[in-house]
């Protein structure tokens, strides 16, 4: 399984403008919260996968609620390059501490190990 280190994360201002079904189904039902934010992600410019976090500057800390990959394209690293992307946004945001809480299908089992195990990620 090779890792794509080509993903970009864009920032969801209108779902509608989502073209893959299955992403923009789970940008429009995933939490609105006021400091949760929905990603798409692209490679080589094509959307590949769905990303929502909360940035929570008050903790210093990135929380991950789903990394969701549309079943066609699984397998192939794509939600490992996710969690990747996701880990350096945290960075540039000048957080040192993220947490996943994988809920529901479609979540990398990265994801799913650590939070099995009750692991916090560090972003160092």
């Amino acid at each position: 399984m090779e890792l794509l280190d080509s993903v970009r994360l864009v920032l969801v201002a209108d779902p509608s403008t989502v073209s893959n079904i299955a992403i923009r189904e789970r940008v429009l039902g995933s939490s609105k919260g006021s400091l949760t934010k929905h990603f798409v992600v692209y490679d080589d410019g094509h959307e590949v996968a769905f990303l929502s976090v909360d940035l929570r500057t008050d903790m210093n800390l990135l929380v991950i609620y789903e990394i969701f990959v549309p079943q066609e394209l699984r397998g192939r690293g794509i939600g490992t390059s996710v969690l990747s992307a996701a880990e350096k946004l945290g960075r540039d945001n000048g957080f040192s501490d993220g947490n996943a809480y994988p809920e529901g299908t479609g979540l990398c089992t990265r994801q799913r190990t650590r939070q099995r195990n009750g692991e916090a990620r560090r972003m160092v």
